[in-house]
């Protein structure tokens, strides 16, 4: 699904980023008898819900608590905790702007469910067709949702949403977009169906272990950091016309959690580049490497002590044996 088709038939629709999983879009209404009207049930009052802005002097204790409860995962199955190391604004500290809600339930204004959100200025994947320059669209980033296992199916999370997106609104967003995986099944109705979020990618991530053994590479290959004024103009030029491409890349690229892009070429053409002029050979490889680390840690929950010291076991001996 291009941005062309997505105006033509969403307009001003939300949509879904989400991980690995399709969705039927026709819905069907079961057959049904008509009743008899019935008298209203008395309805139970609820206590007040109310939702406001992140203030980090009073709630971060309250805030990481949450947090630490809010496992990630299907019950009885291994699962991940995200620990944000002391800074729970820290994922959408980076971006110019951000914002992060927390929702307190009761007379007592206990915290019981939070949200973050950031608004990205990237391209759409179109040019203008007066000037050939990338046409860029304001985009809400929704992440960290979470509500206390003890408060949900109260409206909690459809309220936290529907405020974030009217932050967005009132920041320029045009659409708002989120990732979740397949199996979570309550996000995906949360957003599809109460909040019409419609499918729009369905991207994979890849793990790979971070070892201290270096790893052999090809005798033709050479691999080079290259500075960062360099690689803004070969991301430009290159991925100025794809989508989601961020306007601001020279100020992600030149932060201090960027550790750096490496270019693997072959050693044949080294003669032959020129990275000043921003280009690259015909045939190259390039990575630009983020330290998230910095910023959070994924614990794992739900494993064997046994496993936990394997785990923790292979580490240590990769330490002191490092290849």
């Amino acid at each position: 699904m291009s941005f062309k088709n997505i105006r033509r038939s969403l307009a001003k629709r939300k949509f879904l980023y989400q991980l690995r999983i399709f969705l039927h879009s026709s819905k069907h209404e079961n057959s049904r008898r008509d009743l008899l009207p019935q008298p209203p049930a008395p309805e139970e009052e609820q206590p007040p819900v109310v939702v406001r802005r992140y203030d980090e002097a009073t709630d971060k204790a309250a805030v990481e608590e949450l947090e630490r409860r809010c496992e990630v995962g299907q019950p009885g199955k291994p699962s991940l905790v995200t620990d944000l190391m002391g800074d729970p604004i820290a994922r959408v500290r980076n971006f110019v702007s951000h914002t992060m809600l927390v929702a307190e339930y009761g007379d007592v204004r206990e915290i019981v469910g939070v949200i973050r959100g950031c608004i990205k200025t990237v391209t759409s994947g179109k040019r203008s067709s007066s000037t050939q320059l990338p046409v860029y669209v304001k985009f809400a980033y929704i992440l960290g949702l979470r509500v206390s296992a003890t408060h949900r199916r109260l409206g909690i999370a459809t309220k936290l949403v529907q405020e974030l997106e009217c932050w967005c609104r009132q920041n320029g967003a045009e659409y708002a977009y989120m990732a979740t995986e397949c199996s979570n099944k309550p996000s995906l109705n949360l957003f599809t169906q109460k909040c019409n979020y419609v499918k729009f990618r369905n991207p994979t991530v890849l793990v790979q272990p971070v070892h201290l053994h270096s790893k052999p590479l090809a005798s033709d290959i050479m691999i080079v950091q290259v500075p960062p004024q360099q690689v803004e103009l070969v991301y430009r030029r290159v991925f100025s016309s794809s989508e989601f491409f961020p306007k601001d890349i020279d100020r992600l690229l030149s932060n201090k959690l960027n550790l750096g892009t490496f270019v693997a070429l072959p050693k044949k053409s080294v003669s032959k580049w020129n990275p000043k002029a921003g280009e690259f050979p015909p045939s190259f490889a390039i990575l630009s490497i983020w330290d998230t680390k910095e910023v959070f840690r994924l614990q794992v929950k739900g494993v064997s002590s046994l496993t936990h010291a394997a785990c923790l076991g292979t580490r240590v001996l990769d330490a002191m044996c490092p290849g």
